[in-house]
């Protein structure tokens, strides 16, 4: 009788819960919604005023929506994560099938202007043997080449470069993959990635385990924080990585993010070539599913990567992200919707976490209704409130998962401090983001933006500079604010975050503490191992 194969099961318990949730709580609020479009309707105004209302509700319903989804992720984690990572054990524990034991394995390094001697080197540090790594260049300074160059000859690796530099990320990868068969699977590095020693002899467990998966990710915890605002914020994506990714594997869709993972040739030629896209890693993920292939995440191969090193690099990458979801959502949205091999959730849970970036332009047309459109015509949306509590509580919604986190790692002083940081930071991204996303929506291709990696010190008057557009954002607003409603409070959330970006600035410099990263990687798989 032959052997039943072993399966990733995925099922739509999550988003029930989610869409349960959220049906709860907009009844309540659509009785109130209503209740305020029929009394405006009584005061015979105008159907333009009943249709703003309208939206007004649309907008806070869908904005709901997304905070329900945050938080049941954050409560589905805390109730599976034991189950999941004991079920992720066993795949560890099962011997690798005779022709996984040697497959031949390439480890890509890709580069541009970023090149870090050291984090490659510890990467190669492999326990498995029949492996290559080969350094994909698509650097345009000399000083990189020339350091690619020395530490290639040193380690006997070879260099790849192309002259045209096409499709970015994309088009670097597919020069060298593309038409090659003399590999098994492939790793792809970026330029601050540092694999465990034991990553390929991890990972060849899962694609033994389970034959239906092409690609495996990583899980990523933030190292070598050089300045006060790696420091302050890395912890952002130690919180995230496990939650989110383990859900996503289960009960949404997992994509692959770009680094930290190994995929199959198979898959890789099912699929043809990465899509030349900024999201090039989303793409893929959604080409390879189509295609029969199933992203699988690894909580017990913790790999190193590092947070922006400052407030602006951090910036430049949320406009790399906004402008690629955007630019995803115009060539894939059809492919994503009318897909047979994606289930109901799994396009669900695309949607919900691609198109929140790109909203901000909604965002923006909600405060033109709120602040400028209804006071002008003489009409207040008149929301209790009780209805203004969830709001404000979805607007924290991205940083309860830090919070549930940091109990009992850090005092909780700190922990407070850390929170209203991160709602200065993550609020802070409102212009940048809408400006990303007009740009995307009017057309403008976005650019795949390398994140800097060197920290450098800003003079007062660089720091003005370099947050200028939110500095007039925010007193555009407060003098629209004031104008219209007479009031700072129905914007006092956005300009407060917005006007922060001078002190987040502040935070490049070098920090003054000396963490053990070792340390760190060793506590956190400890911890998980705890549940055997």
């Amino acid at each position: 009788m032959e052997k039943e194969k072993n399966t990733i099961k995925k099922n739509c318990s999550l988003y029930i819960w989610i869409l349960i949730a959220w049906g709860i709580l907009s009844a309540f609020g659509l009785i109130t919604f209503i209740t305020t479009i029929i009394q405006n309707k009584a005061m015979n105004v105008s159907i333009w005023t009943i249709i703003l209302l309208m939206v007004n509700t649309v907008f806070i319903l869908y904005f709901w929506l997304n905070g329900t989804k945050d938080i049941v992720y954050i409560f589905f984690y805390q109730f599976k994560y034991r189950k999941l990572q004991k079920q992720e054990l066993k795949v560890l524990e099962t011997d690798v099938l005779p022709q996984y034991k040697d497959t031949r394995v390439l480890l890509l390094y890709c580069t541009c202007n970023d090149f870090i001697e050291d984090s490659l080197t510890t990467s190669m540090n492999q326990q498995y043997s029949n492996y290559k790594t080969v350094i994909l260049d698509d650097s345009s300074e000399d000083q990189y080449k020339e350091r690619i160059d020395t530490f290639a000859q040193l380690h006997s690796i070879e260099v790849v470069r192309r002259e045209d530099r096409e499709g970015y990320k994309a088009g670097n990868l597919n020069n060298y993959l593309v038409d090659r068969d003399d590999y098994d699977f492939f790793v792809i590095l970026d330029s601050d990635e540092i694999i465990p020693e034991d990553f390929i002899t991890k990972s060849l467990h899962y694609f033994s385990y389970y034959p239906e998966i092409g690609l495996l990710q990583a899980n990523h915890i933030s190292t070598r924080n050089k300045t006060k605002f790696m420091e302050r914020f890395s912890v952002g994506v130690d919180a995230h990585w496990p939650t989110y990714q383990a859900m996503k594997e289960r009960y949404g869709f997992m994509s692959f993010l770009g680094h930290g993972a190994m995929i199959s040739r198979e898959c890789f030629k099912a699929v043809g070539q990465f899509p030349h896209l900024v999201a090039e890693d989303l793409c893929f993920s959604i080409e390879a599913k189509i295609k029969g292939y199933f992203t699988a995440f690894s909580t017990y191969i913790v790999c190193e990567e590092e947070y922006p090193v400052d407030y602006f690099a951090f910036k430049k990458r949320h406009l790399k992200w906004t402008g690629g979801n955007l630019e995803f959502i115009s060539n894939y949205a059809k492919k994503l919707m009318f897909s047979k091999n994606l289930r109901w959730f799994e396009k669900l849970d695309v949607v919900l976490f691609t198109f929140s970036l790109p909203m901000s332009t909604v965002f923006f047309l909600f405060l033109i209704i709120n602040l400028i459109l209804l006071p002008v015509l003489g009409v207040s949306a008149g929301y209790p409130l009780w209805l203004m509590t969830p709001t404000i509580i979805f607007l924290y919604a991205p940083t309860i998962n830090d919070m549930v986190y940091l109990l009992g790692r850090y005092p909780i002083l700190k922990s407070l401090g850390y929170l209203f940081s991160a709602f200065l930071l993550y609020g802070s991204l409102y212009w940048i983001s809408f400006y990303g996303a007009t740009k995307a929506w009017i057309g403008i291709k976005p650019k795949f933006i390398v994140t800097p990696k060197e920290n450098q010190q800003y003079s007062l008057l660089e720091t003005i500079k370099g947050n200028i557009q939110e500095i007039i954002f925010s007193f555009g607003l407060v003098i629209l604010s004031v104008w219209f409603t007479k009031s700072l409070l129905p914007i006092i959330l956005i300009v407060l975050p917005s006007l922060s970006g001078i002190y987040l600035t502040s935070l490049c410099k070098k920090s003054d503490k000396n963490k053990n990263d070792e340390g760190k990687v060793t506590d956190l798989i400890n911890n998980e191992e705890m549940i055997e």
